[in-house]
């Protein structure tokens, strides 16, 4: 019998497997007696950490990918023979095994070819005018694939119409530089998938299974907040929509970010593959016209009990999602990223059954840019804690800082590669921290982090003065100078956080056997004590590595976090002689 050639699928990462069988295909005979068919199956959606099958699986690809593919001929006449060309793939509930073609309700063979999103509706092939039945060919040396998928488009209307991005065709000939194109708004591009390139040796076509992994092309963001002021339980947040806000004019009750340039609302991806790997890579450009948009709100505040939670792991997250954590989409900014900011009022509620409120207004965080270089295909939380490092003020002058009391974290997690973290406390300027660590397992609860984590330390400065006036200075990335170690007695009435680190250095008592040791001791005769650990220039770096893969032109601290249990301080002093410090924790054992 012939080899036939089968299309099925069961998630959105796609496996290409095949079977043996007794006959071949092609103009030289199969070494191994065998004939394969070709078939789709599943493994991973590529967006979730869940695996997804069948029905799930064609949901996310609204029931359709497009796939092209050539085979390789090689000898005198080294060439790639057309295979597919811009074949629909179609998934047909309960329709598994009725046709040769189809294994697991995907089929191919006699699909209309238009493809969804062209306009008008029409097949981007070149000459083909019919999907027919493949075969594996054993004269070919290999084969290569490629396929995206439109998704579920954008549904909107009465009666319901969809939208769907516009694809171009793949130009074969030119991967390595732009292959295809894939334009529209955040609506409609957020619904898209695209794969990797696949190459499929002759070896391979009986005995493996070839993998397509598709990833879906824009980024989310989600938010939240905690608390951690002692004798207070935090209500009534009110959010800015800009830096220029004041507390008569923070009245909106839904999370806002506001970013320093506007977040990307349209535009076009251009999807080219690696030579040697065949990894698609993704450049965005966003359509000038529809990015005029600097903020980016969700719906709520999800409180406990109407106060914020007081714990990381007990944060109040926004939105009305999953689990009331809802994932903004947004489209990536191409690894430029923007300064994103959280400006907010709050209440401050006395826990001592005085009722005793005050008002907070103000209190600003700063998520650098080397942070928000968002990537396709990736998950961002941005955590922001409220603790007694205050940026804020308490009356009507925005000079009057009557509480000394709030920082806030920002954890950026990689919803598709776990193993790197970053947490931020924000001051004026920040420190923000990052952890690497080749098993995977950075910190606990998002505040914490694993013993054997390489820590990164950064501080960043925001820009000063009128931009284009004389006098400014535009924002950037310092390594902190010092880093100390922190311990505290057991039944200290001192607790270990940014102030009182920066109390027992500026007051403490130091002893002339170990200079750079800062001992306080409190009413009940119990020690703070602040170590300093050395370090040198080994230990200044240009350069901390991002969720991809890759690097951040950041100037940081490097050190390893060796000894469970560890507390850390990390210490910036600015021009002007002010310190800040972030605390950074070990994971007891």
């Amino acid at each position: 019998m012939k080899r036939k050639l089968f299309f099925a699928a069961t998630a959105a990462t796609l496996l290409f497997t095949g079977c043996a069988n007794d006959e071949y295909v092609g103009e030289v005979e199969n070494p191994r007696g065998e004939l394969t068919e070709i078939t789709f199956a599943s493994k991973n959606a590529g967006i979730t950490r869940a695996e997804l099958s069948g029905s799930a699986a064609a949901g996310l690809l609204g029931g359709n990918f497009v796939v092209v593919g050539y085979k390789n001929v090689s000898g005198e006449s080294s060439s790639s023979v057309k295979v597919f060309d811009h074949y629909n793939v179609n998934y047909k509930v309960g329709t598994a095994n009725s046709t040769l073609s189809n294994t697991a309700n995907w089929e191919y063979v006699g699909q209309d070819m238009k493809v969804r999103g062209t306009d008008p509706e029409k097949s981007l092939a070149t000459g083909v005018t019919e999907q027919t039945i493949k075969y594996w060919d054993h004269s070919a040396s290999s084969y290569d694939f490629v396929a995206f998928s439109m998704g579920q488009g954008y549904s909107t209307g009465e009666p319901e119409q969809t939208t769907y991005a516009t694809p171009t065709a793949v130009q074969w000939n030119q991967l390595t530089s732009p292959a295809y194109t894939l334009s529209g708004d955040i609506n409609t591009l957020s619904e898209c998938y695209i794969s990797d390139k696949k190459t499929v040796q002759e070896t391979e076509y009986s005995n493996s299974a070839v993998q397509l992994q598709f990833r879906h092309l824009t980024s989310k963001i989600r938010m939240a907040l905690y608390e951690t002021v002692p004798g207070y339980k935090i209500k009534d947040v009110r959010f800015h929509q800009s830096a220029q806000d004041t507390h008569t004019t923070a009245t909106e009750k839904k999370p806002t970010l506001f970013g320093s340039n506007a977040f990307n609302k349209k535009g076009t991806y251009t999807v080219s593959f690696s030579e040697n790997e065949g990894k698609a890579n993704l450049s965005f450009s966003a359509e000038a016209t529809d990015g005029t948009e600097n903020v980016l709100q969700f719906t709520q505040v999800n409180y406990k009990e109407s106060f914020l939670g007081e714990t990381s792991a007990d944060a109040s997250y926004c939105g009305t999602g999953t689990d009331d954590k809802e994932f903004k989409k947004i489209l990536p900014n191409g690894g430029n990223g923007n300064v994103v900011s959280m400006q907010i009022d709050y209440t401050l509620y006395s826990e001592d059954g005085s009722r005793e409120e005050i008002k907070v207004y103000g209190a600003k965080a700063d998520v650098p840019a080397a942070y928000t270089a968002w990537k396709p295909g990736y998950a961002y939380t941005y955590i922001f804690k409220i603790s007694q490092n205050t940026n804020g003020h308490t009356g009507s002058s925005v000079d009057d800082k009557g509480l000394t009391a709030i920082s806030f974290d920002a954890i950026v997690l990689d919803d598709e590669a776990t193993g790197q973290e970053t947490i931020t406390t924000v001051s004026n300027p920040s420190i923000t921290t990052f952890g690497v660590n080749t098993n995977n397992v950075i910190t606990k609860d998002g505040d914490e982090y694993e013993v054997g984590t390489t820590i990164y330390a950064t501080a960043y400065i925001p820009a000063s003065g009128i931009t284009g006036q004389e006098g400014y200075i535009p924002a950037k990335t310092d390594a902190p100078q010092n880093l100390y170690t922190v311990t505290i007695e057991n039944g200290a009435c001192q607790t270990i956080n940014e102030y009182s680190v920066a109390n027992a250095i500026k007051n403490g008592s130091m002893s002339a056997e170990s200079p750079t040791t800062y001992t306080l001791t409190d009413a009940n005769g119990k020690n703070l004590i602040v170590k300093q650990v050395s370090t040198n220039d080994a230990n200044i770096v240009t350069s901390v590595p991002s969720e991809d893969g890759g690097t951040r032109s950041v100037n940081a601290l490097k050190w390893n976090a060796e000894n469970a249990g560890t507390i850390y301080a990390v210490e910036y002093e600015t021009t002007t002689n002010d310190k800040v410090y972030k605390i950074v924790r070990i994971k007891s054992n």
